[in-house]
């Protein structure tokens, strides 16, 4: 048996506090900008070559496409090979062999355009080399010319530094936050990647991510900001070898922390 409560439940609520919710949109400029265009040209060639073949997904943009409704459309037409003779254009070879490899690509794009616009070119580029024996991501490599602009020009990001727009923003929001209270801050991920206060701060934050191998890159950028001092903070599970998003490979395997350890 299930059973759902609230924060207005009466067994509940003695238990919650005030919360201000703010929510802070922070786009990709400059380089990152570029990079990122590149990548939806490469997204909206797959999504064309897919739409000549008969396969709809119905979004104002392939920006808004993610990769689950690629995956449907795989399972579709697995149960159905025939969905791959619906093409609408006589220049679309290939047939069942061209729409599977299509399918991957658009998987692929998709689940890389996330990485990049929710954790940074990092993250973006750790997940692209955990892909490098598909053979969607070969034929992109030497087929899809935007797709080779977006790969170098992401190369040479990470290579430079790899600027993170939303880790900039954090560090401000921390700053204007924490600093004044001298405060210690936390990265991490529920259950998983996070960081725990010292003792005798008299300000604490905590930093959620999605993955946490980008509990790494949230350290590594809060390293020597004055007025703030960062630890990841595990969960009692630790972390495995491979992060559970898209198989991304995680920063690294960390020991799990005890419930004890945690509220130290």
């Amino acid at each position: 048996r299930v059973e759902f409560r609230e924060d207005t439940d009466p067994d509940v609520a003695p238990f919650t506090h005030p919360r201000l919710l703010e929510k802070v949109i922070v786009r990709a400029s400059g380089s990152l900008a570029k990079c990122r265009e590149k990548l939806l040209r490469s997204l909206e060639g797959a999504v064309t070559g897919l739409a000549d073949r008969g396969f709809a997904f119905g979004a104002n943009g392939v920006e808004n496409l993610n990769r689950f409704v690629f995956i449907q459309a795989q399972k579709a037409l697995r149960a159905n090979p025939g969905l791959a003779n619906r093409s609408r254009a006589d220049t679309a070879p290939g047939g069942l062999a061209a729409a599977h490899l299509l399918l991957e690509q658009a998987m692929l794009l998709s689940s890389l355009r996330e990485q990049l616009d929710l954790h940074g070119a990092e993250v973006a580029w750790q997940y692209l080399q955990s892909q490098q024996s598909r053979n969607g991501l070969r034929r992109l490599r030497e087929e899809c010319q935007p797709f080779k602009s977006f790969y170098a020009r992401l190369e040479h990001i990470v290579s430079q530094g790899a600027y993170n727009p939303k880790v900039e923003e954090l560090k401000n929001i921390l700053k204007e936050n924490l600093v004044a209270e001298r405060g210690a801050v936390d990265p991490g991920r529920g259950g998983g990647g996070g960081t725990s206060e010292s003792r005798g701060s008299t300000g604490a934050a905590i930093v959620f991510t999605t993955l946490r191998n980008s509990v790494g890159s949230i350290l590594k950028a809060l390293a020597g900001e004055p007025g703030l001092r960062a630890q990841a903070f595990v969960g009692q599970g630790g972390s495995r070898g491979r992060s559970e998003s898209h198989g991304a490979p995680a920063a690294e395997a960390r020991k799990g922390m005890s419930q004890k350890q945690q509220k130290e």
